[in-house]
């Protein structure tokens, strides 16, 4: 290597002569040189080793096996069982209840009722097939069999006296019953008297009402759990206006 300044020798890689103090630019040295590789050739594909290939490549997840205890399995093997009975429990319900339903379908049809007719001397009574009707003792006693159940006879009492005068009647009655309350009501287009008496340690409900100007409709009303005597006032006014009249004899009691 020669400085260009001087022409002093120099160290290979110099920056600087140590004669002159030029300085040495690298492009200098490297004109003398020659290469004897020739031209490389620019077309090549980079080869990749095995080894790099398998990095690269994707690895396979290996399986972790399961280390079970006996306990283990039991465990699992009792829930399964839940399982499948809770299962066959819920299948047996829906077709039974399905069943059921159809059952309660085909059952549910109404069924005409004929009403029943009863008869005593001068009267006729009729009481609609729906409800439950029997003669004892010549009382008729109905009931829905659900709300309430009542006597029902007739008498000839007056009406429209004890209707003017309510006390009237607690005193008529003072030797069979111990009236506590009087109260009027309307049902079925009829006037009432409802009493409230005591039948021992029980309260009732006796009840008065028209059927002419010769005969009154009285019984007394007793009140199943969820019932409510009311409701029976309307019943007794049917039966009323259904009563027929075939002469104009005296008629205490009816019968079957």
């Amino acid at each position: 290597m020669v400085c260009k300044n001087c022409g002093a020798d120099l160290k290979p890689n110099t920056k600087y002569c140590l004669e002159c103090g030029s300085y040495i630019d690298d492009d200098d040295d490297d004109e003398g040189k020659t290469s004897d590789l020739g031209e490389l050739s620019t077309d090549y594909k980079p080869v990749r080793l095995r080894e790099e290939e398998e990095d690269f490549a994707p690895k396979k997840k290996k399986r972790k096996k399961l280390n079970l205890t006996m306990s283990d399995y039991l465990i699992y093997g009792g829930l399964l069982t839940v399982m499948i009975v809770s299962i066959i429990v819920i299948i047996v319900s829906l077709v039974t209840g399905k069943n059921q339903e159809e059952e309660i379908q085909n059952t549910a049809s109404p069924t005409v009722q004929q009403d029943k007719n009863y008869s005593i001397d001068d009267y006729e009574i009729t009481v609609p097939g729906k409800y439950i009707s029997t003669i004892e003792d010549s009382v008729l006693y109905v009931s829905d069999d659900v709300n309430y159940t009542f006597s029902f006879q007739s008498s000839q009492e007056d009406f429209d006296a004890y209707l003017a005068n309510p006390e009237s009647l607690k005193e008529n009655l003072k030797g069979q019953y111990n009236v506590v309350s009087s109260t009027e009501k309307t049902a079925s287009g009829r006037d009432f008297i409802v009493s409230e008496i005591k039948v021992g340690t029980e309260n009732k409900i006796l009840y008065l009402t028209k059927i002419n100007s010769k005969h009154t409709a009285m019984g007394i009303i007793e009140v199943l759990p969820n019932g409510d005597w009311e409701m029976a006032l309307s019943v007794i006014g049917e039966l009323v206006n259904s009563i027929n009249f075939q002469s104009t004899g005296d008629s205490s009691e009816l019968v079957k």
